[in-house]
């Protein structure tokens, strides 16, 4: 039978039964999708902490050769020598701690492409009521 000669409730029935499964799908896309983004992130946290604990022993040494250096070679006194290490040391955390914090904003952990297929989804349910 044609969808012309359905009647009006049975095509009723069948989009109400289409978007039920298309909603069915988005559900299940969407917990994929927030699963693949929070083992992404996992995996990125245990990777920062990982790198953390070999870089902070490499960059307090790195800073304190700079301080000896600098001291060394007369170009500032030992204090302002260790006052230079230490705020190239503040900038280098700061900018890490900012990169940390903008991977692991709740936007980043989003289901983005599910937000998209819905968007579409809608849209093709409004052209087919049309």
């Amino acid at each position: 039978m044609a969808a012309q000669d359905k009647p009006i409730g049975s095509l009723l029935q069948d989009a109400a039964g289409d978007i039920g499964s298309i909603v069915r799908n988005e559900a299940r896309l969407a917990q994929a999708e927030i699963k693949e983004n929070l083992h992404r992130a996992m995996t990125g946290a245990i990777s920062a902490l990982l790198g953390a604990v070999v870089l902070i022993p490499a960059l307090t040494l790195l800073l304190f050769s700079l301080a000896y250096a600098l001291d060394d070679y007369d170009v500032v006194p030992r204090w302002a020598a260790a006052l230079i290490a230490a705020a190239v040391g503040a900038v280098i955390g700061a900018i890490l701690l900012a990169r940390a914090k903008a991977a692991l904003k709740p936007a980043a952990l989003a289901p983005s492409r599910t937000a998209d297929n819905l968007k579409q989804d809608a849209q093709l349910v409004k052209e087919q009521v049309r």
